[in-house]
């Protein structure tokens, strides 16, 4: 894998996964086009992380989201997101 792929996810991860959520309740959603959506989970610094291909997440996107549980909200955090522009100005 890619160093600075994996770097990006675990930036994307080490916020979410506190002392309230461990890495087994959040997962990495990826493109269906993705060389990760070949894998089902992904050993990172903080153990492993189970992997997705989301069927609307188009290539060059990817984000980490916490699985539904009851009593702790729901995490979220982009991992890759692409620029878009809008009339010639990047947002």
């Amino acid at each position: 894998m890619n160093p600075r792929a994996m770097q990006l996810i675990e930036f994307a991860l080490q916020p979410l996964i506190g002392s309230s959520r461990g890495i087994q309740n959040v997962e990495l959603i990826v493109s269906p086009e993705s060389e990760l959506a070949k894998c089902s989970s992904l050993m990172t610094r903080f153990g492993e992380l189970e992997v997705r291909a989301g069927e609307y997440v188009p290539k060059g996107f990817s984000y980490i989201i916490g699985k539904p549980n009851l009593g702790i909200p729901r995490v979220f955090s982009w991992v890759v997101r692409k620029q878009t522009v809008i009339k010639d100005r990047a947002i």
